[in-house]
C-alpha cells in the first residue's frame, strides 16, 4: 500500500463504492432503455395486428354486405359496404411495416381492386334489375308476358309447350347460370319460327308472334349475357376477396411472429442484464471488500503503533506493550500515565514552594531576632555577637547546600515538563489528525448510506411497477377467456346456421357461404386468442422473475444500506471518544507548559536564594571580623578604663 493519507485511502474506498453504485446504475439504464425500445416496437406490432383485425372484420362486413346484396337486392346495403369500404382504408394508413413479404400498400391495393369488381357487380345487379319489374329482368317479363298472351289467343299445344320449354331452358339458366342453357332455349326459339307457319295464321299474327318471340329472344340474351358476366364478377369478386383476406392473415400472422421474437428477445435481453448485473456485483463486492480490508488495516496498524509507542513513552519501558484491547484504549492508557506525571510533577512544585516559603520565614525569623539580640545587646554583648556571627556563617552554609540541592532538582524538573509538553503536543497533534480522519469517514459513510436507501426506495418504485404489469397481463388473460368463450360459442352457432342452409337447400346456400365465413372468422379469433394468451403467459413469467430478482436486489442494498448505518454510528462514537481524548491532551499540554513554566520560576527564585545566602555569608564574614576588631577595641577600651 503507498504511503497515502488517511483521507486519501477513504476516498479510494469512497470512489471504488461510486464505481460500483455507477455500473450497476449503468447497466440498469441500459437494459430498461433496451426494454423500453423492444417494448415500443411491441406495441407498435400490437397495434398494426388490431388494426389488421379491425381492418379484416370489415373486409368481412364487406363481403357480407355484397352477398347479401345479391340475395336482398337492397341498395341500403350497397351503401353499407361504401361505408365499410370507407372504414377499410382508414385503419390500413397506420399499419407499419414488417419482415413480410406483402407491404400494407400492396394488400389496400389489392383491396381497391375488390372494392372496384364488388361495385361493378352492384352496377350489374342494377342493370339486371333489383326486382322482378325492373331492368332487364323486367323487360325479360314482359317479353315471355306477350309472347305467353299472345300463344293463349291461338291455342296452340304444340307452340306452347315450345314456349313452356323455352321458359324451363331460362329457369335452368338462372339457377345455373351456364351458357348451354342459352344455346338450347336459342334452339327452341328457330324451331318455334320453323313451325308457326305450317299453321296457317295469317300473316299479321305470324309476323306479330315472329316479332314478340325475337323480342323475347334478344332481350333473353342480353339478360343472361349480363348474367353470365354478373357471375363471372361474382367469382372475380370472391377471389379478390379471398386474396386480400390471406394477405391480411399473412400479414397478422407476421406481425405476431415479429411480436413473439421480439418479446423472446426481451425476455434473453433482461436474463442477460441479470447475469451481467450479478457477476458485476460479486466482482465490485469483492474488490471492494479486500481494498476495505486492506485500507483498515492499513489505517488501524498505524494507530496502534502510535498508542503502543505512547504508552512505552508514557511509562518509561523501551519495547512496545501489546495489552490485547483496542488502539483506542491503549492511547487512553498512555493518557493516563501523562496524567499521573503531571500529578507527580505538581506535588514536587508545591513541596518546592513549601520548603522556599519555610526558608524564607526562618530567615525573616532569624534576622529579626538577630536585629532584636543586636539592638539589645549592643551595648555590652560583643561575645554574643562574635557568637551569633558564628552560628550565621553555619547557618548561609546549610541554606547554601540547600539552595544549591533544590536548583538541581529544580532543573531536572524543568527539563522532564518540557519533554513531557513535547510529548503532549505530538500525542494532541495526532488525535487532531485522528479525529479529522474520523470525521471525513464518517461524511463518506453517511453519503453511502443515503445512496443506499435511494437505492433501495428506486427498487420498492421498480418492483411495484413490474407487479402492476403482471395484474395487467391477468388482466388481458381473463379479457382473452371471455373472447374465446365467445369464438367458441360463434363457432357453433356457424355449425348450426351450416346445417340449417344445407337442409335449406339451394335457397340457403348464400347463407351457408356467410355461416363459413363466420366459422372460419371465429377459429381465426380462436386461434389468435390462444397465441396472445400463450406470449401474455411467456411475459408474466419473465414478469415473476423480473420481480424476483428486484426483490433479491432491494434485500441486498437493504442489508448493505443497515451496515452503513451502524458503521456510521460506531463511526460517530469514535468520533466522539477522539475528540474528547483531544480536548484531554490539549488540556494536559496546557497545564504541562504551566508547570514548566513554574518550575523555570523556582529555578530562577533558588538562583536568585544561592546568590542572597553568598552575600548573607559575606556579611557575617565581616560582622565576625568586625566584631573581633570590636572586641579588641573594647578589650582595649576596657583596659585603658582598668589602667586609668
Amino acid at each position: 500500500m503507498p504511503n497515502w493519507s488517511i483521507q486519501a485511502r477513504v476516498r479510494l474506498l469512497a470512489s471504488l463504492a461510486i464505481v460500483a453504485m455507477i455500473t450497476l446504475t449503468l447497466i440498469f439504464v441500459i437494459s430498461g432503455q433496451i426494454e423500453r425500445s423492444l417494448q415500443a416496437r411491441q406495441s407498435e406490432l400490437s397495434e398494426s395486428a388490431v388494426t389488421s383485425q379491425t381492418a379484416l372484420a370489415h373486409l368481412s362486413h364487406m363481403k357480407l354486405a355484397a352477398l347479401e346484396f345479391l340475395e336482398q337486392r337492397d341498395l341500403a346495403l350497397a351503401e353499407r359496404f361504401q361505408n365499410d369500404a370507407d372504414r377499410f382504408h382508414a385503419p390500413m394508413s397506420e399499419l407499419k411495416r414488417t419482415d413480410a413479404a406483402i407491404e400494407p400498400g400492396q394488400i389496400d391495393q389489392d383491396a381497391q381492386a375488390f372494392i372496384d369488381v364488388t361495385q361493378s357487380v352492384f352496377e350489374l345487379r342494377q342493370r339486371l334489375g333489383l326486382d322482378q319489374d325492373s331492368g332487364l329482368e323486367g323487360r325479360l317479363r314482359d317479353a315471355v308476358h306477350n309472347v305467353e298472351s299472345r300463344l293463349e289467343g291461338f291455342e296452340n299445344e304444340t307452340l306452347t309447350v315450345k314456349m313452356l320449354m323455352m321458359r324451363r331452358h331460362e329457369k335452368d339458366f338462372m339457377m345455373r347460370v351456364d351458357q348451354k342453357y342459352v344455346d338450347r332455349l336459342s334452339a327452341r326459339v328457330s324451331e318455334f319460327k320453323t313451325l308457326l307457319p305450317g299453321y296457317g295464321y295469317s300473316d299479321a299474327d305470324q309476323a306479330e308472334l315472329m316479332r314478340l318471340i325475337s323480342s323475347y329472344e334478344s332481350d333473353f340474351k342480353t339478360w343472361a349475357s349480363l348474367r353470365l358476366e354478373l357471375q363471372e364478377s361474382q367469382d372475380l369478386m370472391l377471389e379478390r376477396y379471398d386474396h386480400v383476406a390471406e394477405e391480411l392473415n399473412g400479414y397478422i400472422d407476421a406481425l405476431v411472429y415479429e411480436a413473439t421474437l421480439f418479446s423472446q428477445y426481451q425476455i434473453d435481453t433482461n436474463q442477460r442484464a441479470l447475469i451481467i448485473a450479478a457477476f458485476a456485483t460479486l466482482i465490485l463486492a469483492l474488490v471492494c471488500g479486500v481494498l476495505a480490508w486492506l485500507l483498515g488495516n492499513s489505517i488501524s496498524r498505524p494507530i496502534r503503533n502510535i498508542a503502543e509507542s505512547m504508552y512505552a513513552l508514557s511509562s518509561g519501558q523501551s519495547g512496545r506493550r501489546k495489552t490485547g484491547r483496542n488502539e483506542i484504549e491503549d492511547m487512553q492508557d498512555a493518557l493516563s500515565v501523562f496524567r499521573q506525571t503531571q500529578m507527580e510533577a505538581e506535588r514536587l512544585r508545591d513541596e518546592a514552594a513549601a520548603r522556599e516559603s519555610r526558608q524564607r520565614e526562618e530567615r525573616q525569623r532569624d534576622r529579626e531576632n538577630f536585629l532584636n539580640e543586636l539592638e539589645e545587646k549592643l551595648g555590652g554583648l560583643i561575645v554574643a555577637i562574635v557568637n551569633t556571627s558564628g552560628e550565621l556563617a553555619q547557618t548561609s552554609a546549610m541554606l547554601k547546600t540547600e539552595a544549591d540541592a533544590s536548583f538541581v532538582e529544580a532543573e531536572t524538573a524543568q527539563k522532564s515538563s518540557e519533554r513531557t509538553a513535547e510529548s503532549t503536543k505530538i500525542v494532541s497533534s495526532a488525535t487532531e489528525e485522528l479525529s479529522q480522519s474520523i470525521a471525513s469517514i464518517l461524511t463518506q459513510l453517511q453519503s453511502s448510506s443515503e445512496m443506499g436507501e435511494k437505492a433501495v426506495r428506486d427498487t420498492s418504485e421498480l418492483d411495484e411497477t413490474v407487479r402492476t404489469l403482471s395484474r395487467a397481463a391477468d388482466e388481458v388473460l381473463d379479457v382473452l377467456s371471455i373472447i374465446s368463450d365467445i369464438a367458441n360459442q360463434t363457432n357453433l352457432l356457424s355449425l348450426n346456421a351450416t346445417i340449417e342452409a344445407s337442409r335449406a337447400g339451394e335457397a340457403g346456400k348464400g347463407f351457408a357461404v356467410v355461416a363459413g365465413e363466420v366459422k372460419q372468422l371465429a377459429n381465426q379469433v380462436a386461434k389468435s386468442t390462444h397465441t396472445i394468451s400463450a406470449r401474455i403467459d411467456a411475459i408474466r413469467s419473465g414478469v415473476d422473475a423480473a420481480s424476483q430478482s428486484i426483490a433479491g436486489v432491494s434485500k441486498t442494498i437493504d442489508g448493505m444500506s443497515r451496515v452503513s448505518s451502524e458503521i456510521v454510528r460506531s463511526m460517530d462514537q469514535q468520533k466522539s471518544a477522539s475528540q474528547n481524548i483531544s480536548e484531554g491532551v490539549s488540556a494536559a499540554a496546557r497545564d504541562t507548559q504551566s508547570v514548566t513554566t513554574a518550575v523555570s520560576n523556582l529555578s530562577q527564585s533558588v538562583q536568585r536564594t544561592d546568590e542572597s545566602v553568598n552575600a548573607v555569608n559575606s556579611a557575617a564574614n565581616s560582622l565576625s571580623e568586625r566584631a573581633e576588631a570590636l572586641r579588641a577595641d573594647t578589650q582595649e577600651f576596657l583596659r585603658k578604663m582598668r589602667a586609668a
